[in-house]
């Protein structure tokens, strides 16, 4: 903890000493440090792409899910999708107390493992086309799958967050950070892509009886890939030292440790639970919810297409709010993002409803709430 704590003073000192224009006016060492620093962290950032790619595809094979597990219901399928957000606090709780404890290394593979498992068996269910006899049991294990994958991304997030913000340099966090979203919007990207190729290519038939469940299986390759990779990482300097400076580190009492987070900083925690909620509505509701809900009327290929650019824009937009926020600051991006949340959210939704044509589809899930993401 002493560790943690001195580099938190040591980089204040840095951000405050800092010019951020002079510091990023040599683009070359900017981007060999950002270079450098993705050469080190690709294990993680494709892991933690695989954590979004998962939320991607059940959201976008909703009709699917719902016909083979759910009876039709489009309700029963979306309250499927929320068990795993209810699972995900307790999760980031439990892997965030093991990547304190124990290493922020053991933690990423943990939650790797977990949504590798998770997702990969969700394609391999019995449902009512495929299995049709045993589509109970298919049920109760998609719940179960659910909540584990909720557990393992609760706590994926956290770690590989600590992960990046303690390997990176204090010139590069904001860029570091970003890549977070990156991988989300690149994962989101794929899961849309691909499913928009195999809904034209099998036909709806074919993916409600079989084709659903082929993204599922394709990131078995990717995960496995994540994992040899992960494996090799190193722990960091920052968890070995606070290993180093407290003997009783292992056995610090859990409680305690969350006592003293919510006494001493609750205002931090607020802002920060608050901030995450209005970042997770923005990049789940739009791409997700919207497109089934209120432009349900498009064909299934014209739907993944709009939410395909939706991220592409937003996958444009990410790294240069990240080259931002280490030029100007983590409040002047913030306070610049809800801004335009805030006056550009409502009217978009707004011009949804009244006119849910394609084009209009583009131009305000693919467009505005792509910017917003």
């Amino acid at each position: 903890m002493a560790a943690a704590e001195q580099r938190v003073e040591v980089d204040s000192e840095d951000i405050e000493s800092t010019d951020f224009g002079s510091t990023c006016s040599d683009r070359r060492v900017y981007l060999k440090e950002t270079l450098h620093f993705l050469r080190l962290t690709w294990p993680l950032l494709l892991g933690n792409t695989l954590e979004w790619y998962e939320f991607g595809v059940y959201s976008y094979v909703e009709h699917e899910i719902a016909e083979n597990f759910f009876e039709g219901s489009s309700l029963g399928a979306w309250l499927g999708y929320a068990v795993t957000f209810i699972a995900r606090p307790l999760g980031g709780i439990i892997l965030g107390i093991i990547a304190d404890h124990y290493g922020r290394k053991l933690s990423v593979n943990l939650s790797l493992g977990g949504m590798i498992v998770a997702t990969v068996a969700q394609g391999c269910l019995p449902g009512k086309y495929f299995g049709g006899k045993f589509q109970g049991l298919g049920f109760g294990l998609l719940m179960i799958f659910r909540a584990l994958q909720g557990l393992s991304a609760g706590g994926e997030i956290g770690a590989v967050t600590a992960y990046l913000m303690e390997v990176s340099p204090v010139q590069t966090l904001g860029m570091a950070v970003c890549m977070i979203s990156i991988g989300s919007q690149t994962a989101w990207a794929f899961a849309s892509a691909l499913l928009a190729v195999l809904n034209q290519a099998l036909g709806s038939e074919a993916m409600l009886v079989w084709g659903w469940r082929i993204p599922f299986l394709f990131s078995a390759l990717p995960g496995a890939l994540a994992m040899w990779g992960r494996n090799r990482i190193q722990e960091t300097d920052v968890f070995l030292s606070e290993v180093r400076n407290d003997e009783g580190h292992k056995q610090q009492h859990v409680c305690k440790s969350i006592m003293e987070l919510l006494i001493h900083y609750p205002v931090v925690l607020l802002i920060g639970i608050l901030g995450v909620c209005c970042a997770a509505t923005m990049w789940f509701a739009p791409p997700f919810w919207s497109i089934n809900a209120v432009l349900g009327h498009l064909a299934a290929s014209d739907a993944l297409w709009v939410g395909l650019c939706c991220q592409l824009v937003g996958l444009a937009v990410t790294p240069v709010a990240g080259w931002f926020t280490d030029r100007y600051g983590v409040a002047m991006t913030t306070c610049v993002g809800a801004m335009y949340t805030t006056l550009v959210g409502f009217p978009a939704y707004l011009m949804l409803v009244v006119d849910s044509s394609r084009a209009t589809a583009y131009l305000g899930v693919g467009l505005f709430f792509g910017i917003a993401q």
